[in-house]
């Protein structure tokens, strides 16, 4: 299934990213990871994740779903990335929502990634803006589908570019102007 393989392709793209609001000891861990010392990273992330920090979770997560200073373990990402998600970490969010999405949990990965989505994640505007087109999982809607995939086009997202390109061909211009001016109302609030 080639959208399957898209969705895949973007998780496994993504790199381990750090709030700006992580405490010491989160961002201890996270100097340890980008020097490639991921046990210690787990360390320092491990009891701050016991504790429910959003990002020790999602760190910790990250750590899980690659492999790295643990065994590789997607289901246990997969329940970190929920447990950040649930305190309100959108990248946590988005990476759930597409783990789900993949496993084809499509109706419990929707309003994970309907959350990333309207926090301006790129991968989540493009699943969304998708079921949007499709009228899958959510009612059709051409515009926001149309400003939804050209907000994670203008982002870089490759496949949105696609997306975009063949969306042109089928959306009336009408309804492209009115997703474009969308997407600058959606953008502006961020």
């Amino acid at each position: 299934m080639a959208h399957s393989m898209k969705i895949r392709a973007l998780v496994a793209a993504t790199t381990l990213l750090l709030a700006s609001t992580a405490g010491a000891d989160v961002k201890k861990g996270m100097t340890a990871w980008q020097h490639g010392d991921y046990p210690a990273a787990v360390h320092e992330w491990q009891p701050l994740a016991d504790k429910g920090d959003p990002d020790a979770l999602f760190n910790l997560g990250q750590a899980y779903n690659q492999g790295h200073g643990v065994a590789k373990n997607p289901d246990k990402a997969l329940m970190l990335f929920q447990q950040a998600a649930g305190k309100g970490h959108v990248l946590a969010a988005s990476f759930a929502g597409l783990m789900l999405y993949e496993r084809g949990e499509r109706v419990a990965a929707m309003p994970l990634l309907k959350t990333a989505s309207d926090h301006g994640d790129a991968r989540a505007q493009y699943v969304v803006g998708l079921a949007c087109f499709n009228g899958d999982l959510l009612p059709k809607d051409w515009v926001r589908a149309y400003a939804l995939v050209s907000l994670a086009n203008t982002a870089g997202l490759p496949q949105a570019a696609t997306a975009q390109a063949q969306m042109d061909t089928i959306v009336p211009a009408e309804q492209r102007k009115q997703g474009l001016a969308l997407a600058a109302k959606l953008a502006s609030k961020r």
